[in-house]
């Protein structure tokens, strides 16, 4: 009955070692600095770059345009997709990307429509 119990505790604990890595290799699949483009966003975000790091609760990112940091208050990576969501002139914008071939595709939903939006990782 112990050798049950030590063995499950050995079980339990090597899957949450895996999942962890899993998680590991996700955030660092996509972490990173990204070339985007945007060509029918309106001036200036047709062109800049997303940038994405590992924090403490996930990942962190920001959209980088002209020079200017603009902040995504939220960030999430699973199954090859992100989502961010990044205040932009005081509307909220939600991007949806897939990891397609080490590119990323997706859109954004801007007030005026959604915009479609491709991305190429630079670091």
């Amino acid at each position: 009955m112990k050798t049950c119990r030590i063995i499950a505790a050995f079980a339990l604990l090597l899957m949450v070692a895996f999942q962890a890595k899993a998680g590991t290799d996700e955030k660092n699949k996509i972490a990173g600095t990204w070339e985007y483009s945007a060509p029918t966003a309106p001036y200036p975000y047709t062109s800049g770059r997303i940038v994405l790091k590992e924090a403490e609760s996930g990942l962190a990112g920001e959209l980088v345009v002209e020079g200017n940091r603009l902040p995504a208050s939220s960030v999430a990576f699973e199954n090859n997709e992100l989502v961010m969501e990044i205040e932009i002139e005081y509307n909220l914008v939600t991007v949806k990307f897939k990891l397609v071939d080490g590119s990323l595709v997706g859109e954004a939903n801007s007030p005026d429509g959604p915009v479609e939006v491709k991305a190429s990782k630079v670091e």
